[in-house]
């Protein structure tokens, strides 16, 4: 029984770990595009990312990130991956973008269709990036504790817990030339001590 755990947490990690490899854009005969974490077929040829033109607007958020170091394979805490997003839209990164998905239980035609989704929302210029909590929750309590507090009608409460994010909310302009905004809302998943973002 052992053995059988030891195995399925090397399936696991290995998994993991190759949802965290780059990803390739190779270009068929006719066209299409198709993405993979193996290197091209011999017949397609790697297409590589647009080169983004100078946008007509003004940002409102400017990357900085030059010389910075990369953002985290594994994202330990949602401010993590909440900066390894920021950073994957700001730099255009596709791939880097991939690697804070949650694949796991992902299938092949389904991950085509992500792949193209983020593809796309890597190219659109960045706004903001928030991570959304849930609404503040205030316990009313019955006794006065050292660290609660009294309201205007004499009520003891303590101070509102702060729950984890359940959600980080993406901010673009639709194009380089527009001046229409998009928003894309992620859920949070918490795989292996690390954070995730997931449709």
């Amino acid at each position: 029984m052992a053995l059988f755990r030891i195995t399925l947490l090397i399936l696991l990690l290995a998994g993991s770990a190759a949802s965290a490899q780059d990803m390739h854009r190779c270009q068929r005969a006719d066209g299409s595009v198709v993405y993979t974490d193996r290197l091209c077929e011999p017949e397609q040829t790697e297409k590589p990312a647009p080169s983004p033109a100078a946008p007509a607007i003004p940002q409102t958020s400017h990357s900085g990130r030059a010389g910075l170091p990369p953002p985290p394979a594994c994202s330990k805490s949602p401010d993590e991956l909440l900066y390894s997003v920021r950073s994957a839209i700001d730099m255009k990164d596709v791939n880097q973008l991939v690697k804070s998905y949650h694949w796991v239980g992902v299938g092949q035609e389904q991950s085509e269709g992500l792949l193209m989704r983020l593809d796309a929302m890597v190219d659109r210029p960045l706004l903001d990036v928030q991570l959304l909590y849930p609404e503040m929750v205030t316990d009313t309590v019955s006794e006065l504790a050292p660290e609660s507090m009294t309201d205007e009608s004499g009520n003891a409460y303590r101070e509102p817990l702060q729950k984890p994010p359940y959600g980080l909310k993406v901010m673009q302009y639709r194009s380089n030339t527009a001046t229409e905004t998009v928003s894309t809302v992620f859920r949070l998943q918490r795989h292996y001590q690390c954070w995730w973002i997931r449709f």
